[in-house]
């Protein structure tokens, strides 16, 4: 998701100059607490989700669901499209990104929606694994 951001600030020897704009994530090259706690947090997100989908015995499907939908407004979230629609809202020119126009961004999102609720279909629907 973020790969221009983190991979050059966590990679030795690494080509810094790829960070065109000085970000939450990154500063001067190196990763900030905040792009710390977000790689944490989408770490910390997927164990969950795998957890649920694949590890858990017969869970209901009600807690499925709700999994589905927490991890489905996390990417959401995550992936900043939420300041993307306050940016644009109260057209806040501070914030130099523009995640509404992200390929990468709405990939992630709606890939992500789609596996959660083809998971959730598979094991209350189909009751597979």
């Amino acid at each position: 998701m973020h790969f221009k951001v983190y991979a050059p600030a966590t990679l030795p020897n690494a080509d810094t100059t790829v960070i065109v704009t000085q970000e939450a994530h990154v500063q001067e090259g190196n990763v900030t607490g905040v792009g710390w706690a977000h790689f944490v947090f989408f770490g910390v997100m997927f164990a969950i989700i795998v957890n649920e989908a694949f590890f858990s015995k017969n869970p209901p499907p009600g807690e499925l669901w709700a999994t589905a939908a927490i991890v489905i407004a996390l990417l959401i979230v995550g992936n900043h499209m939420v300041l993307g629609i306050v940016k644009q809202m109260a057209g806040l020119v501070e914030y130099q990104g523009d995640p509404l126009r992200s390929v990468i961004g709405w990939s992630t999102v709606l890939g992500g929606a789609a596996a959660a609720i083809a998971i959730c279909i598979a094991r209350t629907v189909y009751h597979l694994w």
